[in-house]
């Protein structure tokens, strides 16, 4: 896997990265430097025993999964948008051959 990556890091980056494996005593070593063992998860090598609430964590990812909904959704349709509104104040969504820098002539 980590060949597959190699060629888009830097020497620097690749040189830091280490794979840790639980029956390693310097895995243990680095885990129990970089980590307080007394808070780190005990799924991680720590001592903590926080457990994870499933309804907190359903409600959270429900909660992100609307915002990626709403962001993807477009928040007015051309269809909902009076028409008498002004144009720069609908915001089209279709592709356009026209740059940003030209204007469009719209008949009434």
């Amino acid at each position: 896997m980590l060949q597959m990556v190699k060629p888009f890091l830097e020497t620097e980056t690749y040189n830091r990265i280490k794979f840790g494996y639980s029956n390693d005593h310097s895995t243990k070593k680095i885990m129990e430097d970089l980590f307080d063992k007394d808070i780190l998860e005990s799924a991680f090598g720590g001592n903590g025993d926080t457990g994870i609430d499933i309804n907190k964590y359903a409600e959270i990812m429900k909660e992100d999964d609307n915002k990626k909904l709403s962001f993807w959704t477009p928040a007015k349709s051309l269809s909902s948008v009076s028409h008498n509104a002004p144009l720069d104040s609908i915001r089209l969504d279709a592709d356009s051959d026209a740059s940003n820098n030209e204007k469009i002539a719209v008949p009434n």
